[in-house]
């Protein structure tokens, strides 16, 4: 990551904030970038670990302890609810049926997140699958998340803390015929958590439905604690109207997949949402890439349009029948492009144990 840029862990750095990440590591490692603005910028557990989320939470409250005294910024990250699911007994049976084949699953193994990606599978292996992973939330909502509310109150501290629960990424279970996730910008793996509890009584406790960007948390945290930025320095904006149920929101909200990095074989694709349409442009194949799998990708066409209104799962693609519609988002988006500062990024020295990390996760052959 380029230097040029500043991190939250900056801007809180310097107005006096203590600043630690704990982290599973991966593509989250300080050689990345990451690391800018954090005084501790910490690796706990293996990412492939079952139970990456208790080794972390043990980090976490200590951590919790040291900087009780003062106000700080801490980031939390486990690799827990992902590949490989099999989170610790009794949970990976929480949702198991009598006829699921497995109590485990691990794509790399079965090659479903690189070469088998589009590899059908029984409706049973599915729904297996969908249970192992529903336990692994449980898990860490119980190992995880419920320890540190817990100890924030213990200390005194929860009514004066914001937290925010969210996720990078959705996976998908063959709702568009793949799995995982770092092949498509379908809503099953754009469609994330994003959960904000308040410092004290500063909001009431609501929902809000419009659709919003998780680059809209850099500058929502910074007007939440008073860190006063230069307006247009971010992509997002504050999320403070909307949670204050003030004014909605007219977004354009972007999402792109860089062609054929970090999944291999997999083509760039742009996706962008504009009050209720949803426009993905997909790069074609190339015969290299066809090759690559052992299944054939679903056939994708060039453009496709949907009504977010009435056709959420995205099966219903519009954008013959919406030429104007088509036209008028792909001038939303060349705009977009035109307005984006490029900084020039730098390529990361991967040691052996990173490598060994990412190929675990699947990101790496």
């Amino acid at each position: 990551m380029s230097e040029q840029l500043e991190t939250l862990a900056e801007f809180f750095s310097r107005a006096g904030w203590a600043t630690t990440a704990l982290t599973g590591g991966g593509y989250l490692h300080p050689v990345y970038g990451f690391g800018q603005g954090f005084d501790n910028y910490l690796i706990r557990g293996q990412v492939n670990d079952n139970q990456a989320a208790a080794v972390l939470v043990e980090n976490v409250l200590h951590w919790l302890k040291r900087l009780q005294d003062r106000p700080f910024f801490m980031f939390i990250h486990t690799y827990q609810i992902h590949n490989p699911y099999w989170s610790p007994s009794p949970y990976n049976r929480l949702f198991l049926d009598e006829k699921f084949p497995w109590e485990k699953i691990n794509l790399t193994k079965m090659r479903l997140n690189q070469e088998g990606r589009f590899r059908p599978l029984t409706e049973i292996e599915r729904q297996n699958m969908i249970a192992l992973y529903d336990s692994e939330i449980v898990y860490t909502d119980e190992v995880l998340i419920k320890p540190l509310i817990t100890q924030l109150k213990k200390l005194g501290l929860y009514e004066r803390t914001l937290i925010v629960v969210t996720s990078d990424h959705g996976e998908e279970f063959f709702e568009h015929q793949g799995w995982g996730h770092a092949h498509s910008l379908y809503n099953e793996i754009l469609w994330v958590p994003l959960i904000i509890k308040p410092f004290g009584r500063q909001a009431p406790g609501r929902k809000v439905s419009q659709i919003v960007s998780l680059i809209d948390l850099w500058p929502t945290l910074l007007e939440a604690v008073g860190i006063k930025v230069k307006r247009n320095s971010a992509d997002g904006e504050t999320l403070w109207p909307l949670i204050k149920d003030q004014d909605q929101l007219r977004r354009v909200i972007i999402s792109d997949l860089g062609s054929r990095l970090p999944a291999r074989a997999i083509p760039m694709k742009v996706g962008l949402i504009f009050q209720d349409y949803k426009f993905i442009m997909n790069e074609p194949y190339q015969p290299a890439d066809l090759k690559f799998f052992e299944f054939p990708p679903p056939p994708l066409p060039r453009l496709e349009l949907y009504d977010l209104r009435h056709d959420f799962g995205e099966s219903n693609n519009l954008a013959e029948k919406e030429s104007q519609v088509v036209r008028r988002l792909l001038q939303l988006l060349n705009e977009h492009y035109r307005q984006r500062t490029s900084f020039v990024s730098e390529k990361a020295t991967q040691d052996r144990r990173l490598q060994e990390q990412l190929r675990a996760l699947g990101y790496l052959k």
